[in-house]
């Protein structure tokens, strides 16, 4: 199954829902679910959706991996710093599914962080039965 999103600019995009109607249509009760973006300058990521934690979290990134940094970096397309944050958060998840839902904790989302947009993404996702 292939999730296709817009996003924006740089930004987090909560795909919690969208997951979970795509385990909702393959029937799966019980298994896994893993998840996968298929490009290198956008990630994935599991956390509360409050509208300070993107804030926080580019803040973070940005002192870490600076879009403008002192020195320039070698890959030379200008969004370095997107392909760079991204290999820092990773590209993929897996969690559990209990009674055909994610099994998340109470403030817990499946959440896309874009570096280098806009753009349309494809996340990935894989349902895997548990064994009767």
């Amino acid at each position: 199954m292939l999730l296709v999103l817009k996003t924006p600019k740089q930004g987090v995009v909560d795909i919690t829902e969208e997951v979970q109607q795509e385990i909702a249509r393959s029937g799966v009760m019980d298994g896994l679910c893993a998840l996968f973006v298929q490009h290198t300058s956008a990630a994935l990521f599991v956390n509360e959706n409050d509208e300070k934690i993107p804030e926080d979290l580019f803040d973070v990134l940005e002192r870490l991996i600076p879009e403008q940094p002192a020195v320039a970096y070698r890959h030379a397309d200008g969004n370095a710093h997107a392909h760079l944050k991204a290999s820092i958060i990773g590209p993929s998840l897996v969690v559990p599914v209990a009674k055909g839902r994610l099994a998340l904790g109470t403030w817990q989302r499946v959440l896309l962080v874009e570096f280098d947009g806009p753009r349309q993404r494809n996340v990935s996702v894989t349902l895997i039965n548990a064994a009767s």
